[in-house]
């Protein structure tokens, strides 16, 4: 509990989780409901049909691209504090 009061332990990661699966399923309903939208329109639309696919593909992993450059920055900052820690702990 003290780690977390004193910021030392961070609970955005989890976050960052919860953030992927929320774009991914965001991402999937949209490119569905194009698809939906493009089938059961008048006239038939190819290049909305094709924004469907392309959202249902490409959205989940833009998602992840996008959560792990997140993830990266807490990566880079655990990895400085383990080298803080191992100096802090060679001094003579």
């Amino acid at each position: 509990m003290e780690e977390f009061l004193r910021f030392k332990r961070f609970i955005t990661p989890l976050f960052i989780h919860v953030l992927f699966w929320i774009g991914t399923i965001a991402s999937v309903i949209s490119g569905a409901v194009m698809l939906v939208t493009a089938i059961a329109g008048p006239r038939g639309q190819p290049g909305l049909a094709l924004a469907g696919v392309l959202y249902i593909v490409l959205g989940p992993i833009v998602a992840r691209l996008y959560c792990e450059l997140l993830m990266v920055v807490f990566s880079i900052h655990d990895a400085v504090r383990d080298i803080r820690n191992h100096l802090l702990n060679q001094r003579p």
